[in-house]
């Protein structure tokens, strides 16, 4: 325990001091941050159910589109901002960019989760190569689709807002979107490891419905086998749902 202690307090100085340590890999680190955010979540479908899937992206990129367009349409029509290329046209200033961005960034957290949870309840009940051809093909759909939209730019894209004017320089804009990334992380990892946080991931897979989706990988029937006994012997009227 005390080893794997003193290995976490040397992840977290690196984390912290790479930054000033590796100043031109800033954004390949900030990536590596996002890569175990999406490896640790990832193993809630493909690890603990079992379920190989191919269209993470969709939500990624859902998340992405959503963050800046509620950045951008809080305060400018979001329609002119893609027309234009955003920032030929429409300054944020520094109150502006950070609400905007905090805002959008807690909203492409819930709003992708909320679709997963559609798409879910019709595709989960596929299993093995057949739900990950699915997923595939949504990746796929969702992208086509995205083209199409002129609102978020289409074809070409979306400009984000740029940093905003008097606050710093381009070097306070790459450490504190690194900062971002590696918070996320840190969150996402305690949330693992059953730290006392809200809703951490570690606490869910104790629940009844961590013992249904653990359930599931061995055998759907054992999941619904699981499902079933829950409903029945469970006093909650919030596992019925």
């Amino acid at each position: 325990m005390n080893q794997r202690i003193i290995l976490y307090l040397c992840l977290l100085a690196f984390g912290i001091a790479a930054p000033f340590l590796f100043p031109a890999f800033k954004l390949q680190i900030s990536i590596m941050w996002i890569l175990v955010v999406l490896s640790l979540t990832w193993d809630v479908q493909g690890g603990q159910m079992g379920y190989n899937t191919f269209g993470n992206i969709m939500f990624f990129g859902l998340g992405m589109y959503i963050c800046s367009s509620f950045q951008i349409g809080l305060f400018f029509p979001l329609a002119e901002w893609t027309a234009s290329g955003g920032e030929k046209t429409f300054v944020h200033t520094p109150t502006q960019f950070f609400q905007g961005f905090f805002i959008g960034l807690i909203l492409a957290a819930i709003i992708p989760a909320i679709v997963a949870a559609i798409i879910g309840y019709g595709i989960l009940g596929l299993r093995g190569h057949y739900f990950a051809i699915c997923t595939l093909g949504l990746g796929i759909a969702a992208g086509e689709f995205a083209g199409g939209i002129e609102l978020v730019g289409a074809g070409q894209g979306m400009t984000s807002p740029p940093w905003p004017k008097g606050i710093g320089d381009t070097e306070l804009r790459s450490e504190f979107f690194y900062y971002i990334c590696f918070l996320l992380m840190i969150f996402t990892f305690l949330s693992t490891i059953g730290t006392i946080i809200f809703f951490p991931i570690y606490f869910l897979y104790l629940s009844s419905l961590g013992l249904t989706a653990t359930a599931v990988s061995p055998s759907i029937v054992s999941g619904l086998v699981v499902a079933m006994v829950r409903k029945l012997f469970s006093p909650s009227i919030l596992y019925f749902m």
